[in-house]
């Protein structure tokens, strides 16, 4: 079984706290048993009941393999693994009716304090996409950038709103432009936003992380979030991009009617409405 760094695995030491005094009290009851909470993962969180003290948790994986008969999962509010209330002797005389009542109402309780710090994270990643937008827009509105400039703007701010900025790298490709940070050893998932704006432009902007060097071994999860967040960014990107060439076929135009206009050889006498001289005119 493989688990996935999520950025809410670093849950607030308070919440923590309870869960131990709520563990301890599911110890009690069942006779003064060991309870270890550990993380030997760093997405993975794990309440383990014995009668002997670990004095080292084993591995996650081999528990969940060996306690098919008596473990409860701990899920995020999607569905996701995000730990698990383990009896380690199942050997022992336990009443299991009353365990599961209580493995049950610890449970309940851990996934929704979860909730409630998804929905606060959500509130979060909502500020900080208005920020990162609000970020961009000020570029454009203040300096009037070429578009170069701005697509080389935005793989500079966007990492900066993921949830790990030191590791996020951006790249820009808009038909034969590429704009990237240095893509040093990047992982294999990425998060991908493409446009076909027309038969001549095409859009895209990617996301992706370089290998972290601390935890080699450990795939990290982009969060629903920060896909959103790459939207809304491309959104306001091929926004930007229709306004200049919008702006470049009002130039064209009036260049042709100047063109046109002063590319006439006769002399031009403007009348009113009624068709009568006002006496303006003029040489082309």
């Amino acid at each position: 079984m493989t688990y996935k760094i999520r950025e809410l695995s670093n849950i607030p030491i308070e919440t923590i706290n309870k869960w131990k005094e709520a563990s301890k009290t599911v110890a009690d009851l069942v006779g003064k048993n060991v309870v270890i909470i550990t993380r030997d993962r760093p997405d993975f969180f794990a309440i383990l009941i014995s009668k002997n003290k670990l004095v080292r948790p084993p591995a996650i994986d081999k528990v969940l393999g060996e306690s098919e008969d008596f473990t409860y999962t701990l899920e995020w509010p999607d569905g996701k693994l995000f730990g698990a209330i383990i009896l380690m002797d199942k050997e022992l005389d336990y009443d299991l009716s009353v365990l599961e009542k209580l493995f049950r109402m610890i449970k309940d309780m851990i996934e929704s304090d979860l909730e409630l710090i998804v929905n606060k994270r959500n509130l979060a990643e909502r500020g900080k996409e208005l920020a990162c937008i609000y970020q961009i827009r000020q570029l454009h509105l203040e300096n009037d950038m070429k578009l170069e400039d701005l697509f080389l703007e935005i793989t500079r701010i966007l990492p900066r709103h993921f949830s790990y900025p030191e590791l996020a790298r951006c790249r820009i490709i808009f038909n034969n432009l590429i704009i990237s940070q240095e893509l040093d050893k990047p992982t294999d998932r990425k998060l991908v936003e493409e446009v076909k704006l027309s038969e001549e432009d095409y859009l895209r902007i990617e996301i992706f992380y370089a290998q972290n060097r601390k935890m080699p071994d450990i795939e990290i999860e982009f969060l629903s979030e920060e896909q959103e967040l790459l939207k809304s960014v491309t959104r306001y990107a091929v926004t930007y991009i229709r306004q200049i060439n919008i702006a470049q076929k009002l130039l064209d135009i009036s260049n042709r009617l100047n063109t046109n206009l002063y590319s006439i050889g006769d002399r031009i006498i403007t009348v009113d409405i009624d068709g009568l001289d006002n006496n303006d005119e003029f040489y082309c």
